[in-house]
Formats: C-alpha cells, sequence, structure tokens
C-alpha cells in the first residue's frame, strides 16, 4: 500500500512545494493562493490514499475468499478421511 503512496505523495508535495515557493518568491503569488495550492495538493492526496486504501482492502478480500475456500477442502477432506478410516480402521 505504501509503496506507491509514498513516491508519489513525496514527488507531489516538493514540485507543489518548490513551484509554489518560486512564484511566492518571485512575486507572482500571494499567501491566498499559495492556501490553495496546499489545500489542491491535499485533496489529491487524499485520493490517492483512498484508492490506495480501496485497492488494499480488495486485495484483502479476494486473499480471504481464496483461505476460505482451502479451509472448505480441507474440512471436507477431513471427513471423508473420518468416514473412511472408522477408528483407524478401514470400513
Amino acid at each position: 500500500m505504501a509503496r506507491g503512496l509514498s513516491i508519489v505523495s513525496i514527488i507531489a508535495g516538493f514540485v507543489g512545494t518548490v513551484t509554489s515557493a518560486y512564484f511566492f518568491a518571485v512575486g507572482r503569488l500571494n499567501f491566498e493562493q499559495i492556501f490553495w495550492i496546499i489545500i489542491g495538493l491535499l485533496f489529491f492526496m487524499i485520493i490517492m490514499i483512498y484508492q490506495d486504501i480501496y485497492k488494499e482492502l480488495n486485495n484483502q478480500k479476494w486473499e480471504l475468499k481464496r483461505v476460505d475456500e482451502k479451509f472448505k477442502i480441507y474440512k471436507r477432506l477431513s471427513e471423508l478421511e473420518k468416514a473412511v478410516f472408522k477408528n483407524g480402521k478401514k470400513k
């Protein structure tokens, strides 16, 4: 989860910070514009975090389904083994 999120977040934050600092230094930005740039970057990162968490939860759901199917198979095999070998002897 954190692999893609951290790289993209670092890049987006760095680009936003450098761009805002440059334009503020040359006088093309005022404080209000920087505020809205930061809000936009935060909104972008929140969307990325949501998508990353949703993808991770979806992957865990599929993994849980696979494990559940394996347990069902093992349970059925155990029942068959008990039916075939009653008290350690074949029927």
